[in-house]
């Protein structure tokens, strides 16, 4: 069945509340820390399901996250979609920040991918790095 826009998860209502958690503090509220949490994983779930159609159960999904996105939510992003059950984060490996990134993820390097694309003379070359 098609979704309608009403249906929709919108990737950047996933951001809000991942950001939302991010700047929660863990040691003074540790309750709200985890709604915003179960709220995001809901929200990614949502989104994988019903607007992107896919069914994590059957496919290993490995979605792309913007870098900055990921340091604005301090890493919560990176974790709401592995819980959602995306099997691999993959960032930006070129970008200037993409070792910070990486480090605010604190995920396993199996669960991580760094995107990096080298252009030469005419030639593009795209490579995974685990």
């Amino acid at each position: 069945p098609a979704t309608t826009t009403a249906d929709a998860v919108d990737y950047k209502s996933i951001v809000s509340k991942c950001t939302e958690q991010g700047q929660t503090d863990e040691k003074e509220d540790k309750k709200l820390r985890k709604k915003y949490m179960k709220q995001g994983v809901a929200l990614a779930q949502s989104y994988l399901s019903q607007t992107l159609n896919l069914d994590v159960s059957i496919v290993d999904v490995e979605i792309v996250l913007e870098n900055e996105d990921v340091l604005n939510t301090d890493g919560c992003l990176a974790s709401c979609f592995l819980d959602a059950g995306c099997a691999r984060i993959v960032v930006n490996g070129t970008s200037d920040k993409s070792e910070e990134v990486m480090e605010v993820c604190r995920l396993p390097k199996e669960r991580m991918v760094a995107h990096v694309t080298l252009q030469g003379d005419s030639v593009v070359v795209e490579k995974k790095v685990l």
